[in-house]
């Protein structure tokens, strides 16, 4: 890997290539955890919401950009085999949104041949919400694991790249794998068509127990839900505006328990990624998603588009 180039008050120096939608959102945070930060964008209104925000350099173009110690890619998921390709040059790590690319090769040619460089943000890895749910998992509180089911679901989506199965499947993904350590077989999988666009998708895993990821943007209400059942309980992230897990013991059929509290409170996932991803770079150990994991990630979405009869 490349020396570092952390400058003289050991700010770590990271190239963002994209500033949309969330590429604004990871130089904030990027920001506020202190790392010294500049941005390529084609657009001349993200390059100026990039220097109103703090952006020490502003660009056109990321080749344009100064020595950086790694590059995060928030661009279009249709240009990332593009552009992590090209940043790949520069011989520093990458951290690059989801989903990894759009074409399973890309995503493969790009494993073969810088494995050690690229990482994928998958945010919902770092989620406190997802640590706990994989604690109370791990630690057999609720009993025998039964059920472990997501909820992804808003109303349309403000990518126009791709459809939403890309953009919402590979955090439930993430998630199954996070909290299991792996990702089960896939069991069914059917997409859900509106004016014959592909709006969403239900998908199984099966493992040691059913793993239901469901995605859509056909719900009128945002809901970002994650449901652990077991043999003696039910665990509940309800969503981040809840700011909370809710844990409910007692056997089907028993009364209806008062839930057990647990806050949530303090960093955000996209910090806590964040903060995971400075620390490395200054020499801690790598955070989650390594490229092999992110490759299975790819795979298994292209799988369950296959399997639902999704044609890319």
């Amino acid at each position: 890997m490349k020396a570092s180039t952390l400058s003289r008050d050991g700010a770590v120096r990271l190239g963002l290539v994209g500033c949309g939608l969330w590429g604004v959102k990871l130089l904030a945070d990027a920001l506020e955890l202190g790392a010294w930060v500049c941005v390529a964008d084609p657009s001349p209104e993200a390059r100026e919401n990039a220097a109103r925000l703090g952006a020490a350099v502003v660009r056109h173009d990321a080749r344009e950009l100064p020595e950086v110690d790694a590059f995060i890619v928030s661009t279009p998921a249709s240009t990332h085999f593009e552009v992590i390709s090209e940043v790949l040059l520069r011989g520093v790590p990458i951290f690059t949104e989801k989903p990894f690319t759009l074409e399973l090769e890309q995503a493969e040619e790009l494993v073969r041949i810088a494995e050690d460089r690229i990482f994928v943000l998958h945010t919902w890895r770092h989620h406190p919400a997802v640590r706990v749910l994989r604690q109370i998992l791990r630690a057999g509180t609720l009993g025998q694991p039964e059920w472990l089911r997501t909820f992804r679901t808003n109303w349309t989506s403000p990518r126009t790249d791709c459809d939403p199965v890309w953009t919402l499947l590979p955090h439930d993904f993430s998630i199954f794998l996070e909290m299991l350590g792996d990702l089960p077989p896939l069991a069914y999988a059917r997409a859900e068509r509106s004016g014959g666009d592909v709006v969403g998708l239900l998908a199984v895993l099966e493992g040691e127990f059913p793993c239901v990821a469901e995605v859509s943007t056909r719900y009128a209400d945002k809901r970002r839900e994650i449901r652990l059942h077991g043999s003696d309980g039910v665990a509940v992230f309800p969503g981040d505006e809840a700011g909370e897990v809710l844990v409910y013991r007692g056997a089907a059929g028993s009364e209806r328990p008062t839930p057990e509290r647990i806050l949530i409170g303090g960093m955000t996932a996209l910090q806590h990624e964040l903060a995971a991803v400075l620390a490395y770079l200054r020499g801690g150990p790598a955070p989650a998603s390594i490229a092999r994991d992110a490759l299975r990630i790819a795979r298994l979405v292209h799988e369950t588009r296959r399997m639902a009869g999704i044609e890319r």
